[in-house]
């Protein structure tokens, strides 16, 4: 492997010499100045790289992802290299199933705890975590649904659950005691009665509590999601910091039904859960996975920078993690070379006669191109229009969410791409794993495979190979929104599983989100009790933190 050389140990040498010999070496106006420097140079480079090899040997032993020592350190930095995780987990006996590298990692380092811990509910929350590279709340099926009342059970205080002081606690049930004095209404409201009717007088929802008091929980709320994933480096974003919530009035009417916040018991529902999880929830033998639903390109913004053409074309300053190189072949490459979103504010105008490619990039606003060529990879584009004097091939795109298509003639290559409102474009397609709105021509089209398009039957049937003319379901088709182009759960299994490889189609095939919820489901398969099945919900309401008081 190659190492880059580190500077200091150019001067790691020099020192360890007379400083006469160092002095000779720096005189001036001598024939040989500095060559005692440049031969300890190349003794140098060849040391570093040595070191770091064997400094890289040490790290391929060990599969832990250790905690950076400061924001601005690489997520290569003390890790051990991706083609070595498979044979660590050979060593172990771990099945890798997450679709990240750390994910993979923190399988290997933690398989055999976890084989100790197997059936717990830390165990399990820690394995979603690591498969998923995201934070998960749990529900135990079993505390969802309806079960009779034993005459004489005993009630846990209501301090238990966060609710100190209740006034039902202080009067003892024997013959000494008694509850005559008691408002029925407030009786009813404490937190450790079982469930049944749901308390319509009140609103039961999560908020922030203090850290480490009585029914409190921890949880990340609002995590970055994977932003560029085939960088294939940590996997998830940073996460936030870490907020302690509890549950209030937890037999009141849920204030968001459907979500982690909702703990209503209901009746057993005996129906096999679906891949949507809109069935089969509530029963003894299910655990409901919450996951915080992905945002797809509109994750959080590191930043936003205008366009000006007087220096995007020019300038090697676009700001901050931008770059901007000029190839031999005379290609313009603008890159993001941060992990962050950066959102790309103004109408951008290709150059005529130029080839440019965009990498990583947010196009809030319209690209427009004339008589030259452009490449997005991992990209983002609101608008996109084309007007060409001749049919030579002017776009290029790979995992590219467009939200229009418009313009004239041309040719489009795409390859996991994704089209939210329209393709009007009269530029001939040739595309591969892609997502295509209603209405787009299909006489368009040169060469479609393993695409979505319901549009119906292409000019060429012989050009057709395994499409099909079902439509997803988007988390939003909204561009800008978080979720944009992101296909529900709900979705056909014909998209969730048409490409070519098996993985989903469209601009997130690469994100692999549909994969992560299945690599969930067989990994939770290994560890949960035998007839425990797992049910995987994206929710909204992990994305938001719980108020400091309940409303």
């Amino acid at each position: 492997m190659t190492v880059a050389p580190h500077e200091t140990a150019i001067h790691d040498l020099l020192p360890l010499l007379p400083d006469i010999y160092r002095e000779r070496d720096q005189m001036p106006g001598t024939a040989h100045r500095n060559h005692l420097k440049t031969y300890l140079n190349a003794h140098a480079l060849l040391l570093d790289r040595l070191r770091g090899t064997i400094e890289q040997l040490h790290k391929d032993h060990f599969p832990d992802v250790p905690p950076k020592e400061s924001p601005d350190e690489p997520d290569e930095r003390n890790v051990c290299q991706t083609w070595v995780i498979p044979y660590l987990a050979d060593l172990v006996g771990a099945t890798l199933v997450s679709p990240y590298a750390n994910g993979q990692r923190f399988e290997v380092a933690n398989a055999i705890r976890w084989t100790k811990a197997k059936g717990t509910v830390r165990a399990t929350a820690e394995i979603i975590d690591a498969v998923t590279q995201t934070e998960a709340e749990l529900h135990e099926g079993f505390r969802r649904v309806l079960r009779s009342v034993v005459p004489g059970e005993p009630i846990l205080p209501a301090d238990n659950f966060g609710e100190p002081d209740f006034p039902a606690d202080a009067i003892a049930p024997d013959p000494v005691g008694s509850y005559a004095a008691l408002n029925p209404q407030h009786a009813s409201r404490h937190p450790g009665l079982p469930g049944g009717t749901v308390r319509l007088r009140d609103a039961s929802r999560a908020v922030t509590t203090a850290a480490g008091s009585a029914g409190s929980r921890q949880s990340r709320f609002g995590a970055s999601p994977v932003q560029w994933p085939a960088d294939d480096s940590a996997g998830a974003g940073d996460k936030n910091p870490a907020t302690a919530w509890r549950q209030v009035r937890p037999q009141a009417a849920p204030c968001f039904p459907g979500s982690y916040e909702d703990v209503s018991v209901r009746t057993v529902d005996m129906r096999t859960p679906d891949r949507a999880a809109r069935m089969g929830r509530y029963h003894p033998r299910r655990l409901l996975v919450y996951l915080p639903p992905p945002a797809g390109f509109f994750g959080p913004v590191a930043h936003t920078v205008t366009f000006n053409p007087a220096t995007w074309w020019t300038s090697q300053d676009l700001g901050p993690d931008m770059t901007r190189t000029v190839g031999s072949d005379g290609v313009i490459r603008i890159e993001n070379t941060g992990k962050g979103r950066i959102n790309i504010d103004g109408n951008v105008a290709v150059p005529a006669g130029k080839t440019v490619v965009f990498t990583k990039l947010v196009f809030m606003g319209q690209v427009e191109l004339r008589d030259g060529v452009v490449q997005f990879e991992r990209c983002a584009v609101k608008a996109f229009s084309i007007s060409m004097s001749d049919a030579k091939r002017v776009m290029k795109a790979r995992s590219t969410l467009f939200g229009t298509v418009s313009g004239d003639n041309g040719l489009a290559e795409l390859e996991y791409c994704t089209t939210l409102d329209a393709w009007t474009a009269q530029a001939v397609i040739r595309a591969s794993e892609g997502i295509f709105p209603p209405g787009t021509d299909s006489k368009k089209f040169d060469c479609l495979r393993y695409s979505s398009l319901a549009s119906g039957t292409l000019k060429d049937v012989a050009l057709q190979k395994a499409n099909t003319s079902m439509l997803p379901d988007f988390v939003s088709k909204t561009f800008g929104e978080a979720g944009a182009g992101v296909l529900l759960p709900s979705s056909p299994v014909a998209v969730l599983e048409g490409a070519e490889d098996a993985g989903e189609m469209g601009c997130y095939h690469d994100w692999r989100y549909d994969a992560q919820r299945q690599a969930l489901i067989l990994k939770l398969a290994d560890f949960l009790p035998m007839g425990l099945v797992p049910v995987v919900i994206w929710d909204n309401r992990l994305l938001v933190t719980p108020p400091a008081a309940a409303v």
